[in-house]
């Protein structure tokens, strides 16, 4: 007796099973070429992408930096930092012992406090009479971390910085201090006198002065 053909209905089951097959294949190839990149936007963030703010360190030079690197030239600075600061007592101690007046410097600018970059970045100013110290914060790989500073003198509403940063730039910093005391701006320059950066900082809102 010939075979009988087979109702549709009996087919239902092997026809699900090969889709549901399909289905799981294309779902496949779908998770690998995501991994690979084919889905994904050129603006998406990466996952060890690093948030770096810095105040006049070069911020692509430090981004590329290695944590190891970043801490060695850390230290160098806190080492030309210190020798800085070594001059600037100096400089106090030998107007001390000279018994100069401060007369002349009555009306010199006060710019010791905290100072912000646009960023977050900061500088913390030191002064004693006419002479300046700063120390640059700024946000690397987590956490604030000094990043440059320099030291000066202050004339009149200007100071004139010997300047130093993270990223080997040295030179020379200018700024002026704005007639309400609340802003600093000026320029930095390295040592052959190219312009690095125009700088403008705003006094810590909470600092009397």
């Amino acid at each position: 007796m010939p075979e009988e053909h087979k109702s549709f209905w009996s087919t239902i089951p092997g026809i699900i099973t090969a889709i549901a097959t399909l289905i799981t294949a294309i779902g496949g190839f779908l998770v690998v070429l995501n991994q690979i990149g084919v889905f994904g936007s050129k603006h998406d963030p990466k996952p060890d992408e690093k948030k770096v703010v810095t105040g006049t360190a070069d911020q692509n030079e430090v981004q590329n930096l290695s944590d190891a690197e970043v801490k060695l030239r850390q230290m160098e600075l806190e080492a030309r930092l210190r020798e800085m600061e070594q001059r600037l007592a100096q400089q106090n101690q030998s107007s001390a012992s000279s018994g100069s007046s401060e007369e002349p410097f009555q009306n010199i600018a006060q710019m010791a406090g905290t100072w912000y970059f646009d960023n977050g970045a900061y500088w913390a100013i030191n002064q004693s009479g006419v002479n300046i110290s700063l120390q640059e914060y700024s946000f690397l790989f987590g956490s604030q971390i000094l990043t440059a500073g320099g030291q000066g003198t202050v004339i009149g509403s200007k100071a004139f910085i010997d300047f130093t940063n993270i990223s080997g730039a040295s030179g020379k910093a200018e700024v002026t201090l704005s007639s309400d005391r609340n802003i600093l701006s000026g320029l930095l320059k390295d040592v052959y006198g190219n312009t690095l950066l125009t700088l403008h900082l705003t006094r810590a809102t909470d600092e009397n002065f």
